[in-house]
């Protein structure tokens, strides 16, 4: 990648970076994704490895790691109607630490689902909205640069539209990922993936 001078970007759970630190930085690998899905207690419930150990503080640690190593940090959050109040932990959490709106890190959400106007009380959508506020506020962009997420946002605040919200290929109407053995998945993060 040096020899044609391409750019190194990677995406990772973050648990080995302390083992490959001396690859990232300027000029070696220099943008990293860390996704996280919630505070330490839903994060941990949900990212098990086959250790069973918590992974949310070793990913913290990571992230320490990459800051010095002055690697771009994209910090991929999870969102869900259902656990607003864990994005907001964990918001809370990444303001205390100083992670958000520290230069080297651009935090961006990633919906899971979109709102259930029968199910979902408009005040979740209230609370999405403060949050997704308070990060462009403090980081100085908003936290997502697809147009159309944004536009369903400013629409869910002024007209209380409930945005269609799509992850991975969910939500299109027509993409569906074919694998090698003919198996059709919803999403390119399912396939291989036999029980989906």
């Amino acid at each position: 990648a040096r020899k044609h001078s391409i750019r190194v970007s990677t995406a990772t759970n973050a648990t080995t970076i302390a083992a490959m630190a001396d690859l990232i930085g300027p000029g070696m690998i220099s943008n990293v994704q860390v996704t996280l899905d919630g505070d330490e207690i839903f994060h941990d419930s949900q990212r098990i490895p086959c250790s069973g150990e918590p992974t949310f503080a070793a990913m913290i640690a990571a992230i320490r790691t990459l800051i010095e190593r002055r690697a771009v940090i994209f910090l991929r959050i999870h969102t869900h109607p259902g656990r607003l109040e864990s994005t907001r932990r964990l918001i809370d959490y990444l303001e205390k630490e100083k992670k958000l709106g520290n230069p080297n890190v651009d935090v961006y959400f990633a919906p899971i689902n979109t709102f259930d106007a029968g199910n979902d009380p408009w005040e979740n959508q209230e609370v999405f909205f403060e949050l997704f506020q308070r990060v462009a506020a403090k980081t100085g962009r908003p936290p997502s640069l697809n147009l159309d997420f944004l536009n369903d946002i400013l629409k869910m605040k002024t007209h209380r539209v409930l945005p269609k919200i799509q992850f991975c290929s969910l939500g299109r109407d027509s993409l569906r990922i074919v694998d090698g053995s003919g198996d059709i998945y919803d999403c390119f993060e399912e396939a291989g993936h036999r029980d989906r």
